[in-house]
């Protein structure tokens, strides 16, 4: 193979999965470098577009010595692999014993972390290369006041990274790259983020919030005009309560939940809503309903969150669990509706923010500078 012209490996190579180029590298010098050369950094990045996202989660560990791992979700011969990835590439006061961590959002192979007390937007990091950009703290923050919603996406006009920071009434915004936040005025209040509807969404140059008070209405952010505006929503069946946003192959979707009673934790079914369309031509919604009666005994203890959707019928969910101390101990489960498989995968203590990505070797800084 190494007869081969420099091109001709390089178009082999970019159609392996991240893994497998990360393995190839170890073969020899020309293969190692393929993580610093821009044209096939690109290439693969290309091809990358193609295949199916990857899930990424993070994984709170008390009395850790790193403040929390990731989790990874890979689809392998038909199963689904989870596999940590330690955060790496911070400085002892950047990641502390103990401190805890959230995932602000996921664009083009990085993820937006927050770190501290308040929550600030931190970093950017590449899970891949492990690479960390440091974000400025917001003026408003480092006056103590608590950050309540996030966000983070990408504008492909200008080719800019922004991350959005939400207090009470108001918002600041950051193009990656820039010294300073600028102010940003929301016309609604989105819900705080210690509320399991809380997690933005960035989808297509959008990022979305639910609005507070209103079940009905999300609100929208073009990343690229920074102007907002909102999308009036079918209200939940009878007995069902809304539920949080996900997203559903490249789709935004709205998870309706219901339970037996309001006093019990027996989840009975839930609605999906996929959101197509946009604000130039208007927005459809189309509704799916699951039987998930057989979830009765794995969920005697809380109330079942839907994470995201893996494939066809199966679905990855967090069922709080109440004991005391531990608020945030969640079980991690896949289910399937439709087989009625189920396959517990353990305790996780997290909030369990998932997202989707496309694993990617391109630099951070390299992205920041385009």
């Amino acid at each position: 193979m190494m007869n081969l012209a420099h091109e001709i490996i390089f178009e082999i190579l970019s159609r392996l999965p991240i893994e497998s180029v990360l393995r190839c590298r170890s073969v020899c010098k020309l293969w190692y470098n393929l993580g610093y050369d821009s044209y096939f950094i690109h290439l693969h990045q290309s091809k990358s577009m193609k295949q199916p996202p990857r899930l990424v989660f993070d994984r709170f560990k008390e009395n850790s010595d790193i403040a929390s791992n990731l989790v990874m979700v890979n689809r392998e011969e038909g199963d689904y692999k989870f596999r940590e990835i330690p955060l790496m590439g911070f400085n002892s006061d950047e990641l502390q014993v103990g401190r805890r961590f959230e995932i602000v959002g996921s664009c083009n192979g990085f993820l937006c972390l927050t770190f501290g007390i308040n929550f600030s937007p931190s970093c950017l990091y590449n899970p891949i290369t492990r690479e960390v950009m440091m974000l400025p703290q917001t003026d408003v923050a480092l006056r103590g006041i608590p950050l309540l919603n996030y966000g983070f996406g990408f504008d492909s006009f200008h080719n800019k990274y922004k991350v959005v920071g939400v207090f009470k009434t108001f918002g600041e915004i950051l193009t990656v790259g820039e010294s300073r936040w600028r102010k940003l005025e929301f016309p609604r209040t989105v819900i705080e983020n210690d509320d399991p509807r809380s997690r933005s969404l960035f989808l297509d140059g959008i990022i979305f919030w639910f609005i507070e008070g209103y079940e009905y209405e999300i609100l929208a952010l073009d990343i690229e005009s920074e102007k907002f505006w909102t999308i009036n929503c079918p209200p939940p069946k009878e007995n069902n309560y809304r539920g949080n946003l996900i997203e559903i192959d490249g789709s935004l979707a709205i998870i309706d939940y219901e339970y037996v009673r309001p006093s019990e934790s027996k989840f009975r079914s839930m609605d999906v809503w996929l959101v197509k369309g946009s604000k130039t031509i208007g927005f459809s919604f189309s509704v799916t309903t699951y039987d998930m009666s057989g979830l009765h005994y794995a969920t005697a203890r809380g109330e079942v969150l839907v994470m995201a959707k893996l494939d066809r019928d199966t679905f990855l969910l967090a069922c709080e669990l109440d004991e005391g101390i531990h608020i945030n101990r969640c079980s991690i489960f896949l289910y399937s509706p439709v087989k009625q498989y189920l396959s517990v995968l353990g305790i996780w203590e997290s909030d369990l923010q998932t997202h989707w990505m496309v694993p990617t070797l391109k630099s951070l800084m390299a992205a920041i500078d385009t």
